[in-house]
């Protein structure tokens, strides 16, 4: 398989990362998912958002903004929804997860894109938005959009809030994945993919990075549109391909 495709996918999924500190995944997946098993998707995308996040953690910008509590709260929250995630992933037709992420991108898009800074969310949303992204997690690679609406829901600042996520979706990710890895669910095929597009990754994410010091508000709802069109076209696809599935 070329590598051309994926590279380009997680440049641009970086770059998203820099910006959000949360937005591989979320870019990255329902891309990859053009070219690649859905499986084998999630699993590169559990191993390249800790990278992702270890590099945003590590910029100058970004350095002691970690709101460790939330971390701490939602993170021991999505422990309790990552087993659960590893029987959707291991029983559940993959087209089903498939849909499942198209749902959640367009959700998340409509949460954005509604202006959602209106929006305060309360404290006690930490538990159901960590068990959901846990669940997200390792079924479909997807643990960011549930529990961003909740820190961004917090009202922290924008640097708070891309480190919360970055810290967040790098510890749930290493969880989901040893899970994923004891499970035997990794395979030697999928690492050698993850070592040889993760520098683009990280190249990507430091572009972000040094993007999200200038004005993009236009480049953020930019984002969110395309995000709810994957979405959409993602749920479709998935709708399309299981009702032939059920009638054929």
């Amino acid at each position: 398989m070329s590598l051309l495709v994926p590279v380009l996918v997680v440049v641009l999924a970086g770059v998203l990362t820099g910006v959000t500190g949360f937005g591989f995944s979320v870019l990255s997946v329902p891309l990859l998912l053009l070219v690649l098993p859905p499986r084998e998707v999630v699993v590169i995308a559990l191993c390249l958002v800790p990278l992702t996040s270890a590099v945003l953690l590590l910029s100058p910008s970004l350095r002691g903004q970690v709101r460790a509590r939330t971390v701490g709260a939602l993170t021991a929250c999505s422990v309790i929804g990552l087993p659960v995630g590893i029987v959707v992933f291991e029983h559940v037709d993959p087209m089903w997860v498939t849909g499942l992420m198209g749902v959640v991108l367009a959700a998340y898009a409509g949460y954005g894109l509604a202006g959602s800074g209106r929006v305060a969310v309360h404290r006690h949303w930490v538990v159901p938005s960590g068990v959901l992204g846990g669940i997200l997690a390792t079924s479909t690679g997807l643990s960011g959009p549930a529990v961003a609406m909740y820190v961004h829901g917090r009202r922290v600042s924008a640097r708070q809030q891309a480190a919360t996520m970055a810290a967040y979706v790098g510890a749930v990710s290493i969880l989901g994945l040893a899970l994923l890895t004891l499970r035997g669910a990794v395979a030697c095929t999928d690492l050698r993919l993850v070592a040889q597009i993760g520098p683009a990754a990280v190249a990507g994410t430091l572009l972000g990075r040094w993007w999200a010091g200038r004005r993009h508000d236009l480049l953020d709802r930019v984002t969110l549109v395309a995000l709810g069109l994957m979405g959409v076209w993602t749920l479709g696809r998935a709708l399309v391909w299981l009702t032939r599935g059920a009638w054929g």
